[in-house]
Formats: structure tokens, C-alpha cells, sequence
């Protein structure tokens, strides 16, 4: 949880004015907006400015009018001493706020200095504040995020569906009433959460669950939530409800909402979709999924849609190591699908990988890799400002091939110029190149393979006896599970290694396992379509996964790759 600290001066405007205010906006949305969104990165979309570069620790975040400060940073003692602050001196509270120490409150800044030194040792994070030489007539506490993540809960949905959006988003109650809810219920007690969304929707229990499973309508972080939402239908529960007597006027109101609400935005987010797979193929004829619809377009901070033909496999899969630097953290955060493109970003947060202040950070695809494709072939979603930052690629994570330096306002890379067609990594590695911003070293939601190539891993004990090459009549089943996954990408080269452990001689485990990438080469041949070119590797004991130091590491390490590369007209 943390708190919101409004760097704000206004006050709040009269209720005929947020009416007319609210009616204003309301024309503004019936109106479809323009498809085309701006590749070029918005300079106000960056973490920060020269002038917010030294943020003191416990700041959480600066986001123009906002500041966030950690709740972890208030301690028993800061919260007692703001008590104390509060009890003894009611001047300090501002009238149009709610005053409620668990709900919200507002504090006269210039007041609370006078109450509250520099070198006060307790309540730490007003007294970061105070060292920003900013000036705001007030601060105003409240905990929409922690709001949001109640709703999460509440509906068992990643996003919150459409009970957030229409918490979030000012155009169902008006901005001040979803406000209040989201504050509320960040503040709630777990008994506490339902009644307030009874409340601020006006239905009943039973209404309120059948509204739990409604999807988001304001926003869609990839094509397939935005095609979710578009073929999402009423459920006969729901219908037949609404012709009930037993039918509130709010669930009305919010299907009515629901309905008005549910395809602009998810057409909208197709459109561009769309443009980017259609982006893709023209670079790229006759890559794996062109006339299919397999592939997955994703969204990133910026507004940016990139379109991935292999969908979720496209994104690392394992951090292999993490060198911190200074205050780097939360390496997990990188890995899978990106998760926080539609959140406001905030620092440290688990789903954030930050490399840190000259940090070090290798990555592994596991069930990919990442190949030369027409046009870019990496893509990462960093969050907030694009930092300077080193990048290599390596096919054991031995040997590493420099690409070069990530700046600028773009995240893509084109391996192009330093790699063989066909080739395929398996590892990346990022540095910071010393940057500070408001978080230390750069910020990364997710890294994808733009192309890639799908990598399948068979442990050579389900196809073969120790020692020998000639396929064991028992792993028919899963040599048939094989040609069904290499079956998903109808053409292209098919890359077959052998693997060993260490025991033996070097020269005789090469041998084994060069012979054993054939046997399963020559397998997939005979049962697959013609439309496939072979290579085969054999690499003995050269690229273990596991250092070779128990049986358990060993038998990892005795195993057969394979590469599927799609074919196009490039290569």
C-alpha cells in the first residue's frame, strides 16, 4: 500500500462545474478517436526530469502533479507522530477533505512546517518532501492504488475488469465519486470491500456477482484481452435478470454503461493490432502465422503495438543471474508477458525488473530464441524513460556477441549486421550504462523475441539407453508429441542438437551425440511434410544447462534440442 501525496494547490471545483465539466468529456468520447497513435515517445511519458533526478529514498514516484512515498516508510512512530500532529493542532486539516486518519486526509504543507522540522527524526518521508524545495499549498493523502488492488481481488481478474474502469475512470459516477470508492476501499477491511461497491454501484449482492466477470472496457494491454472483449456476450443469467421486477435500477444503468462502452475501444485496439502484424508481413511474407490468427500484439508504456507471431512464447523465460549494482532489484520482474503497461509506473514494484545503477542482467529463452528477422528483432518493454543499456547475445551464455548500446526513444533492435542467417540465441545480457533517473538503472517490464524461433527440449533418457543412439521403441509417444508441436509452424528449418553430460571421453561423447541429433532428424523426415530444411549439431559436453556435479545435473544435461526457425522469403 502507499500513500498519495497531491503536489496539487486547487481546490476542488463546485458540483455544477464537475457536472458540466463531466457532460464535456462524455461529447469528447462519443467521438472516435484517430487509429494512428505516435510512435515518436512522449517527452511527459519519461520518469523524470533533470530537476527530479536527486529524489530522496524513500520518495516512491514522481508523476507531474503526484508524489507516491512507500507506506513501509511510515513506520509506528511516524504514523503515531502524525496522530499527535493532527489531534493537537486541527488548523492543519483542510475542511473539503475528508479528515478520517484510515481514509484521507489533508494537510496545510506550510502549516506542518511549522509543527514539523527538517531534522526531525520521525516521519521521515514529509520530511523528504520538505527537501524537494517544492511549494504546494497542501498534500493530499489517499490510497486509490491500494483501491485498485482491493477491485483485483474482489473480481479475481489481473486488470479489475470493468468494476475498475468504472471506479478509475470519471465518466460512469462523476471523477470525485470514483475517487472516494478507490480511496475507500484501499483503506477497507476485507468485510468492508462489498458493502462499498454495493454503494457506489447501487446493486445488489447478487447483481454485484454477476457484474464480477465483466471485462475492462477503457483499455486492453494485448489483442486478445481487446478480442475478449469485443465477442464477450450477456449471459442468460444477466439477461434474464434484467427482465426481472427484481432488477435494480443501478445494474440497469451499468449493463446499459457496459454495453455503450464495450466494442470503441476494443475495435480501436484491433485496428492497430492489426496494423502491426499487417507491418510484420511486409517485412516478413511468408512467416509462420501470416494467414493465421496464432499471433498476439502487445502494448507497451508508450502506446507503442508490437505484433509477435509466437504470442506468449515469444518472452524470456529465466533469469540465469542478476549483478544488482546499485539498488537494482526484482529480476522475476522481466520475465513472461509484460504486466504493467497499462499501470502508472511506480518504483520497486515486483513486476518491474530494475537493473540498477551499472547492474548486470542475463536472460534465457527457454521454449524460443531469438533469430534475424526483417526489421527489429528484440524488443523491451522498459518502463518510463529508455536508458542507456549495453546488450549482448550469446548461444550458450559462454560466448557473448556485443550488439551494442539501447538509447534513444526506442526499445527495438535489429540483430542484422552482427548475426548468420538462421542463427539462434538463447541468452541476452543487459548493462546499465550508469544512468540516473528516478530509478536507479533502467526499468524492464518484459523482453520478446519479435521473430524467434520455437526450441523444444527432449531428455535423451526418454528416447535412448545410456550410451547408445537408436531410438528406444517406448518414447514412440513422446517423438509423437514432438512432431505435433514442430507441426505449429508449417515450414522452415529444423535444427536438431545432441547434448551429453561429462563422463566419457570428450571425442566419444561428440560422436554420440551428433549421432543421436540424426536419429531424431531422420525420425522427424520420415513423418513430416517436405516442407522443412534439416541441420544437425551434435555439441557433446560443450553446452551443459547444469554444472555436471550430481546425477540429478547430469541427466539434464544428456538432451535433444530442437530448433523449428519459420521459413520466409528472406532467408
Amino acid at each position: 500500500m502507499v500513500f498519495i501525496l497531491c503536489l496539487a494547490a486547487c481546490k476542488n471545483s463546485t458540483e455544477e462545474q464537475e457536472t458540466a465539466e463531466a457532460k464535456v468529456n462524455e461529447t469528447i468520447l462519443d467521438i472516435e478517436p484517430e487509429i494512428e497513435i505516435p510512435e515518436e515517445v512522449l517527452e511527459e511519458e519519461t520518469e523524470g526530469s533533470e530537476e527530479t533526478e536527486a529524489v530522496p529514498k524513500s520518495i516512491f514516484d514522481i508523476d507531474m502533479s503526484m508524489v507516491y512515498i512507500k507506506k513501509e516508510d511510515l513506520d509506528e512512530s511516524e504514523m503515531s507522530k502524525l496522530h499527535e500532529i493532527l489531534d493537537n493542532n486541527p488548523e492543519l486539516t483542510e475542511t473539503n477533505l475528508i479528515t478520517d486518519i484510515d481514509t484521507e486526509y489533508g494537510l496545510n504543507l506550510q502549516s506542518l512546517k511549522s509543527h514539523l522540522s527538517k531534522s526531525d527524526e520521525t516521519f521521515k518521508a514529509v520530511r523528504d518532501i520538505l527537501e524537494l524545495n517544492v511549494a504546494p499549498a497542501s498534500i493530499s493523502m489517499g490510497y486509490e492504488i491500494d483501491g485498485r488492488e482491493r477491485i483485483r481481488e474482489f473480481t479475481g481478474s489481473p486488470t479489475g475488469g470493468f468494476m475498475e474502469d468504472m471506479t478509475e475512470y470519471y465518466m460512469f459516477k462523476g471523477r470525485s465519486a470514483g475517487k472516494n470508492a478507490l480511496r475507500r476501499l484501499g483503506v477497507a477491511s476485507d468485510d468492508n470491500v462489498v458493502p462499498i461497491l454495493l454503494e457506489y454501484f447501487e446493486v445488489s449482492s447478487d447483481e454485484l456477482d454477476l457484474l464480477k466477470s465483466f471485462p475492462g472496457t477503457e483499455r486492453h494491454s494485448n489483442s486478445l484481452a481487446a478480442k475478449a472483449a469485443i465477442n464477450f456476450e450477456l449471459s442468460s443469467r444477466v439477461t434474464d435478470h434484467l427482465k426481472s421486477s427484481k432488477c435494480s435500477e443501478g445494474f440497469k444503468y451499468a449493463i446499459k454503461f457496459f454495453e455503450k462502452r464495450q466494442i470503441k475501444e476494443s475495435k480501436r485496439f484491433m485496428l492497430n493490432a492489426k496494423k502491426a502484424k499487417d507491418a510484420f508481413y511486409k517485412l516478413n511474407p511468408g512467416w509462420y502465422g501470416e494467414d493465421d490468427d496464432i499471433g498476439i500484439t502487445y502494448i507497451d508504456s508508450r502506446k507503442k503495438y508490437i505484433y509477435l507471431p509466437f504470442g506468449a512464447l515469444s518472452f524470456a523465460d529465466m533469469v540465469i543471474s542478476h549483478d544488482t549494482g546499485t539498488e537494482g532489484s526484482n529480476s522475476e520482474g522481466v520475465l513472461g508477458e509484460p504486466d504493467m503497461a497499462l499501470e502508472n509506473f511506480r518504483l520497486k514494484d515486483p513486476r518491474i525488473g530494475n537493473l540498477g545503477i551499472n547492474g548486470v542482467l542475463t536472460l534465457e529463452f527457454t521454449n524460443n530464441a531469438l533469430t534475424d528477422v526483417n526489421g527489429p528483432d528484440l524488443y523491451i518493454f522498459e518502463m518510463g524513460k529508455i536508458e542507456p543499456t549495453r546488450l549482448e547475445i550469446s548461444k550458450d551464455g559462454e560466448d557473448w556477441l556485443d550488439i551494442g548500446k539501447i538509447e534513444g526513444g526506442t526499445a527495438m533492435v535489429d540483430i542484422a549486421e552482427f548475426v548468420k542467417p538462421g542463427e539462434t540465441f538463447n541468452y541476452i545480457r543487459l548493462t546499465d550504462l550508469d544512468t540516473w533517473s528516478t530509478v536507479p538503472g533502467a526499468d524492464v517490464d518484459a523482453v520478446a523475441a519479435i521473430g524467434g524461433a520455437l526450441r523444444l527440449n527432449i531428455d535423451s533418457a526418454v528416447l535412448f539407453d545410456t550410451a547408445e543412439y537408436q531410438l528406444k521403441e517406448s518414447a514412440t509417444s513422446e517423438l509423437e508429441k514432438l512432431l505435433e508441436a514442430v507441426k505449429e509452424i508449417p515450414e522452415g528449418t529444423i535444427i536438431v542438437e545432441g547434448h551429453t553430460d561429462n563422463v566419457g571421453s570428450p571425442q566419444s561423447n561428440l560422436k554420440l551425440s551428433e549421432n543421436r541429433a540424426k536419429e531424431v532428424s531422420a525420425y522427424l523426415k520420415s513423418n513430416l511434410p517436405e516442407d522443412y530444411k534439416y541441420a544437425i549439431k551434435g555439441y557433446g559436453e560443450t553446452r551443459p544447462v547444469v554444472p555436471n556435479d550430481s546425477d540429478e545435473n547430469r541427466q539434464k544435461n544428456r538432451r535433444v534440442e530442437i530448433l523449428v526457425v519459420p521459413g520466409n522469403e528472406k532467408k
